[in-house]
């Protein structure tokens, strides 16, 4: 047999040639291999398998170096390659584009690999019904067909006996048989086309047919994180060691001179810069957790959808791509797919929802986290991060392009987004019986059960003071209601109290308590309720960790908007009061006594920010005191019937489990 020699301990050993193409992968020009045997006829046969079996590396290595070459004149994609990617060390599936994004390897290579049935391919369709069928009973197909493993699928009416019923959940693993056929049709068009047979890795021997057609395309298919980075590391080994040392070396002086034109820190990644953002930018301007964590999460998508990019790399034309090509298909209430789904990342939700009736985000949304990514790079180019702020001219961009537009029905700005209440609204809602008469209903019983002192004064508040937000009002402690010297009354919006939290550093402000409140009463109620023993406005309310004490009042004007009629869409809230409010100043109003009034930036400039201060009460409440609303006669607050009101409510709040809640009364 060819190459196969004796050495002088008697054992044989096969010599074999290294083909020239591939001796840098294998490090070697020739392979010897001993046979452990010193007789012939057996050396002959385990050198025919060793030969054999390396001839079966040699061709794997070559597959994999031809698929590799085309990158090779591609520096970026060489070193991707050879360096990875942290998103293919997990457990889980990534989309097409995302795998050849984290790996290096092109799209195309990676469905090359799963024709050759190298690599596994899945589609994400939770709860999808249909049966479980024995490959052996299923009858061969006509050749012509070319089914499944060239089995012949039958529909439901012809499912044999063995067939069960069965729901499946997650991800369904297209059948290996039909890898072949589905890649290929992948590599040929980017048109969705069925796919009919699963198979069930938990039950070898099955197929799963799922009663309803799934479809697979580029878009929707998905692949092993695993068994990515198993491929990868394979043709990782084709690269020539020489060749990625020097790729790595034009790379760090590339970088080092972009980082010279693009800013001190332009080679931060984008994770270590929101982390910084959030940190030395955010917390100095919002003081809610949660509005810090919608910030941080909507940055996020950058991120996630883009990848942990170096700031160098972010240009306008990638971040413009991003909103109109990717943010512009983020699924609205994504926490729920993940919940139906199993799905663990906003790209995976993506995903799931793919070709089912789900909604996107809505267009004020998506215009929200456009306008956090563009405070995010404009905080970096003012901290000398970056030389120049990619997303300067975006800012002002639709998230819809013109086409987009011109096809809406309705176009909504900004300032449409929430509606102003209108008079008949504001007649609705201010004519309840607690304001014809001052106080609320009784039962038979004596007791006020579904009414309380907040459901009188919060929505007057919400109208006349400053268009308070929701929270800041159900929040205030009675400290807060103060008078001034020269006996003006007026509200401190701050955050002395553990319990309060306002959403931002501007909010922080002295708004002025106008007559039509006073001649309500409201004085009056505020003295009586320090006379009582009690500590804040509203006694009454529950205090939420997460959304403070604004939660279960949310809740109950949302019913009361509800009952009286009025749609609950989203765009008349408790915020609406804020928009009346607005409207409602006079026109002489200056604007940066309207910002402070409604807790917003003062200005832009650090002399409007930093050096002029706030207004006194008694300027502003000359402004306040013409505001134009117009409401039903309204009856002055009953003092006494409203205490009575909160001994009821207080004790419906400590019945049960709430009685360990602080009440923040102190009586």
């Amino acid at each position: 047999m060819q190459g196969l020699f004796r050495r002088p301990s008697g054992i044989y050993f096969l010599r074999i040639s290294v083909p020239k193409l591939l001796r840098n992968i294998f490090g070697k020009c020739e392979v010897i291999d001993s046979t452990g045997t010193t007789e012939l006829a057996i050396a002959k046969m385990v050198a025919g398998s060793q030969a054999a079996q390396w001839r079966q590396r040699f061709f794997n290595a070559g597959r994999l170096a031809s698929l590799a070459s085309p990158l090779m004149t591609n520096d970026q994609e060489l070193i991707r390659i050879a360096q990875g990617h942290p998103l293919l060390h997990t457990d889980g599936h990534l989309t097409l584009q995302q795998a050849s994004n984290a790996s290096g390897l092109s799209s195309s290579a990676l469905l090359k690999e799963v024709a050759s049935t190298g690599l596994s391919l899945f589609i994400r369709a939770a709860h999808t019904r249909g049966y479980l069928v024995p490959i052996k009973d299923l009858d061969l197909a006509d050749p012509e067909i070319g089914c499944a493993g060239g089995h012949d699928l039958p529909d439901e009416s012809r499912l044999p006996a063995s067939a069960v019923a069965h729901i499946s959940t997650g991800m369904l693993k297209i059948a290996l048989s039909d890898l072949p056929g589905v890649a290929t049709a992948l590599l040929a068009s980017s048109n969705p086309f069925p796919v009919h047979a699963f198979d069930v890795p938990e039950k070898p021997g099955m197929l799963f047919l799922p009663t309803t057609s799934i479809n697979a395309s580029p878009d929707s298919v998905e692949l092993s994180c695993a068994e990515v980075e198993g491929f990868r590391r394979l043709v990782a080994a084709t690269v020539d060691p020489k060749r990625l040392r020097e790729a790595k070396a034009l790379q760090k002086t590339t970088l080092m001179e972009s980082s010279k034109k693009a800013g001190a820190k332009a080679n931060e990644l984008l994770s270590t810069a929101l982390a910084a953002y959030i940190a030395n930018g955010v917390r100095q301007h919002v003081a809610k957790e949660g509005e810090i964590n919608r910030i941080s999460n909507g940055c996020s998508l950058l991120i996630e959808l883009e990848g942990d990019l170096p700031l160098s790399e972010i240009t306008t034309e990638l971040l413009r791509d991003f909103r109109d090509n990717k943010l512009s298909k983020v699924p609205a209430n994504e926490n729920k797919i993940r919940l139906i789904h199993g799905t663990t990342s906003v790209a995976q939700s993506m995903n799931a929802v793919i070709g089912k009736d789900w909604p996107i985000m809505s267009i004020a949304e998506r215009g929200k986290r456009m306008q956090w990514i563009c405070s995010w790079f404009k905080w970096l180019k003012a901290d000398a991060w970056i030389e120049a702020d990619p997303a300067m001219v975006l800012r002002g961009e639709s998230v819809l392009n013109a086409a987009q537009r011109r096809t809406m029905k309705t176009k909504a700005r900004d300032d449409q987004a929430r509606e102003v209440l209108s008079e008949n609204d504001l007649n609705a809602i201010f004519s309840a019986v607690c304001f014809k008469t001052g106080r609320g209903e009784l039962t038979a019983k004596g007791l006020y059960h579904r009414y309380s002192p907040l459901h009188y004064w919060l929505p007057l508040l919400g109208l006349y003071l400053g268009g308070g937000r929701i929270n800041e009002l159900c929040q205030l402690h009675l400290s807060n209601i103060r008078q001034s010297s020269v006996g003006a009354w007026y509200v401190d919006f701050n955050e002395d109290a553990a319990d309060q939290n306002l959403k931002t550093v501007p909010s922080l402000r002295m708004v002025p308590i106008p007559d039509a409140l006073l001649n309500l009463g409201f004085d009056k109620w505020h003295t009586a309720l320090v006379a009582n023993g009690y500590k804040r406005l509203f006694p009454e309310l529950k205090f939420d960790k997460e959304k403070g004490y604004g939660k279960s009042a949310t809740k109950w004007f949302s019913k009361y908007m509800k009952a009286l009629g009025i749609p609950r869409n989203g765009k008349k809230t408790f915020h609406s009061f804020r928009h009346n409010f607005t409207n409602a100043l006079p026109g002489d109003t200056p604007t940066r006594m309207g910002n402070q009034l409604t807790g917003h930036a003062r200005g832009d400039d650090v002399r409007q920010r930093t050096y002029l201060k706030d207004d006194a009460p008694e300027a502003t409440s000359e402004f306040v005191n013409r505001l134009d609303v117009r409401l039903p006669d309204i009856a002055r607050f009953d003092i006494d019937e409203g205490l009575k009101a909160i001994i009821h409510a207080l004790a419906r709040k400590t019945d049960g489990p709430a009685t360990v809640e602080d009440v923040g009364t102190s009586r």
